[in-house]
């Protein structure tokens, strides 16, 4: 019964992953910059200047969006007491790394096409690139960064896993109070006459 209750939550992570990256791919293909270029006489482009640093800010975008995202999802995977561990911490790593992958796969299918063909010396509007596979570990970084600082700072043992703890009621304890008659009391037979004697 466990174990049917862990491979569905488990399921519900990658699903919810999952469809958080491709949220972020598509917000990715929106907000990336696109690089101007000129058409030249043999049929390429060649990037205005200044222009080629927009690959760079394609890449930090998406790399700063899968870092947000991870941070959040290693968070989230914390607050949820009862399945606290290395198991949780495994699962949001891999998932934050599926949830990159398809970010990437969206953000590139998402970006609009460039024209087919141009007039030599008229200006395009390149879409936007991610030159390197790099990217995709930003996120999954930033999940198992989340998570084991939170383990880090943890005091329990169990990692505070199970419900949450109710504190005591004070003045309550038997203990103390038995403890406290008890410091009076001497052996049986004893008396606080026969001491003064």
């Amino acid at each position: 019964m466990n174990l049917r209750r862990d491979v569905r939550a488990g399921g519900t992570v990658l699903a919810a992953l999952v469809v958080l990256g491709a949220i972020l791919g598509w917000l990715w293909a929106v907000l990336a910059p696109s690089t101007l270029a000129l058409v030249l006489r043999d049929g390429s482009v060649a990037e205005l200047p200044t222009e080629s640093y927009h690959l760079f800010d394609d890449v930090a975008l998406f790399a700063l969006m899968g870092l947000g995202a991870g941070l959040v999802t290693g968070a989230a995977a914390w607050v949820w007491r009862t399945r606290r561990g290395t198991t949780v911490l495994l699962l949001v790593v891999l998932g934050s790394a599926l949830s990159a992958l398809v970010a990437r796969s969206v953000g590139l299918l998402a970006v609009p096409e460039g024209p087919a063909a141009a007039a030599v010396g008229s200006i395009l509007a390149l879409p936007p690139t991610l030159g390197t596979w790099m990217v995709l570990v930003a996120q999954p970084l930033g999940a198992a960064f989340a998570y084991t600082t939170a383990v880090a700072f943890s005091g329990d043992d169990n990692l505070g896993a199970g419900p949450a703890r109710q504190a005591e009621p004070q003045g309550h304890s038997t203990v103390g109070a038995s403890g406290a008659g008890s410091l009076h009391e001497g052996p049986p037979g004893f008396s606080s006459g026969s001491a003064e004697r």
